[in-house]
């Protein structure tokens, strides 16, 4: 799952979703969509749980951090990865969001192919190339 407002970063995520699974036999990642932490919420109670979920921290309405919490204090979603995904420098306010073997950090690619091996590896459980938190 995907929860950001820009619509651009939005199709070149799905994008990229798209193309891996074109080069797998079967697919291996879906791209759900949400605009907002609103709209994340209301589509997490109608879809099958989502296996890591990408997140802007500057979405509107409710803010990245304060839906972050909000999953985190739910025991329906409490376990399911949150990748914070963003522009941002990794600043202390994404520091102090970070949680050992649930939230990570990772800065929004400048290229395709690099999206697409980041995507990867969050769907395979494998987040070398993503900032994780050891405190």
């Amino acid at each position: 799952m995907i929860v950001d407002d820009d619509e651009d970063d939005i199709d070149l995520f799905c994008e990229a979703v798209n193309e891996i699974n074109k080069a797998h036999e079967k697919p291996v990642a879906s791209c759900a969509i949400a605009y907002g932490a609103e709209d994340a919420l209301e589509l997490l109670k109608h879809i099958e749980q989502p296996g890591c979920i990408f997140l802007d921290l500057g979405i509107p309405g409710i803010s990245g951090r304060q839906f972050l919490m909000r999953l985190k204090n739910d025991p329906r979603f409490s376990e399911i990865p949150i990748i914070i995904y963003t522009t941002l420098k990794q600043t202390n306010e994404i520091k102090r969001l970070l949680r050992p073997g649930s939230v990570y950090y990772l800065a929004k690619p400048w290229s395709f192919g690099e999206l697409k091996k980041n995507i990867i590896e969050a769907v395979k459980g494998k987040y070398s190339r993503v900032y994780q938190s050891t405190t």
